[in-house]
């Protein structure tokens, strides 16, 4: 987000679009906050249904898409996305 702050500041902090290496900064953690969680989750099967947290996944992104204001299409996608990488997730955490 664009803030009057970044001139301010020094180096890479001052602009205003994030690195590559930023992005997958984040996203390497996210990815690995996901798994390691996955895997306690994983680890008492029974005790927890995967396709509730899809459902809750499914309905957390809808529901951001709503207040983002995207289109139709755009909210579509960004659900299946969401729904992708958590498939993945728990598939690595499974260790398969």
């Amino acid at each position: 987000m664009l803030t009057v702050e970044r001139d301010n500041k020094r180096g890479g902090e001052c602009f205003a679009v994030p690195t590559i290496g930023e992005i997958e900064g984040k996203l390497l953690v996210y990815e690995t906050i996901t798994i390691a969680c996955l895997q306690e989750i994983l680890k008492h099967p029974d005790t927890h249904d995967l396709s509730a947290f899809r459902e809750t996944i499914a309905r957390k992104v809808s529901s951001g898409c709503k207040n983002l204001k995207l289109c139709g299409d755009d909210m579509s996608a960004t659900c299946e996305y969401a729904l992708q990488v958590f498939d993945e997730a728990a598939r690595r955490a499974a260790g398969k």
